[in-house]
């Protein structure tokens, strides 16, 4: 379809769960599908951000995804972005047949060697906590769960593994104060101070009293 005007229209695929790709796993921008119509790599919204960072789909979950499609004429290019996903059972109208099945390739040397890189690098980076510190989640006792994250660091020796740091919003600002425990992906709404203890001797085996 072409045209001189902008043109907006929504869609939906069903399809099965690639991948999620951006610059960190806390911070995905697309969403890689396996389709009918192919692979297909689609912009995520905002919104639905948070939801992919904190659903790990293995590779092959069925998934349906519903969004925006805009025609841009300068282009000439329809541009999908996702602002709905929701995991679903096959049904008589989804069967195996009308969609790709899908098999990781093995990787090649050179992916190897940058597998090796990337896990060396790893083991000498520290697991990030993460406390947001905007002024909806200080105002509901953020700054205080701050401290207390730092303290328990420093009390239980984890300096060389873990490192507190202030984040901004993450889109939770009416359940907060927020934290995100990077080490297992895990984010934990409405934490208090004395929470924090736990929360890091459940992640790191820390003896806490």
């Amino acid at each position: 379809m072409s045209g001189r005007k902008k043109q907006v229209t929504t869609f939906v695929l069903e399809g099965r769960f690639l991948e999620a790709l951006g610059k960190s796993p806390l911070k995905p921008k697309y969403l890689r599908l396996a389709t009918a119509e192919g692979e297909q790599l689609i912009k995520l919204s905002k919104e639905v951000r948070p939801l992919v960072t904190h659903k790990q789909w293995p590779v092959g979950t069925w998934i349906t995804v519903s969004g925006q499609e805009t025609y841009k004429p300068k282009k000439g290019k329809w541009k999908r972005k996702i602002h709905a996903i929701e995991p679903q059972e096959l049904t008589t109208a989804s069967s195996t047949a009308d969609f790709p099945s899908y098999t990781a390739p093995l990787p090649t040397k050179q992916e190897n060697k940058n597998q090796d890189k990337k896990n060396k690098k790893q083991k000498n980076q520290k697991d990030n906590i993460l406390v947001c510190q905007k002024s909806s989640c200080c105002k509901r006792g953020g700054k205080a769960v701050y401290q207390a994250a730092q303290e328990a660091v420093e009390t239980h020796e984890l300096s060389d593994r873990v490192q507190v740091k202030p984040t901004g919003c993450m889109g939770k600002c009416k359940k907060g104060p927020c934290v995100v425990m990077q080490g297992n992906k895990s984010r934990h709404l409405g934490v208090v101070p004395e929470q924090v203890k736990e929360l890091i001797g459940q992640q790191y085996g820390a003896l806490v009293s």
